[in-house]
């Protein structure tokens, strides 16, 4: 019931524990680190998603105006359509700046090297790997 003592035992149990953090850890270093060459466009890309996740509802019920082709007048956009896509596109900004300039690239190095110092380092205490284990078995049960 004791943590993985050897490294080739504790990386890949810390770095499935930890996936979704370490994800964030490499998003955010290398979104810093492509900051610094292209601030305006991640400040633009974080202030698209900051609206879209914190704006309210109603801001986000439109009408659009269609073409002739399209039978003419006005069609109602949902809101959470328009919101998905000003969150999908800030993302895909985020990430574009981060994996095709060279800062954005030495940020997810920088992050990966902080993920894996933390996967090796981390130990978890016994407690928590026990109570872990005794929940997976009783589920299997």
């Amino acid at each position: 019931m004791r943590p993985p003592d050897h490294p080739a035992q504790r990386v890949p149990s810390n770095l499935q524990r930890f996936a979704g953090n370490y994800m964030n850890v490499l998003l955010v270093t290398a979104t810093f680190a492509s900051a610094s060459v292209r601030p305006f466009f991640v400040t633009f890309c974080l202030i698209a998603k900051a609206i879209a996740l914190l704006a309210p509802p109603e801001m986000f019920d439109v009408d659009v105006l269609q073409g002739k082709a399209a039978g003419g007048g006005y069609r109602a956009v949902g809101g959470p359509w328009l919101r998905c896509g000003l969150v999908a596109l800030g993302h895909a900004g985020l990430g574009a700046t981060s994996v095709f300039t060279s800062a954005g690239r030495r940020g997810l190095v920088l992050g990966a090297a902080l993920v894996l110092s933390h996967a090796l380092f981390r130990t978890r205490p016994w407690t928590e790997v026990a109570k872990e284990r005794l929940t997976t078995r009783l589920k299997s049960q």
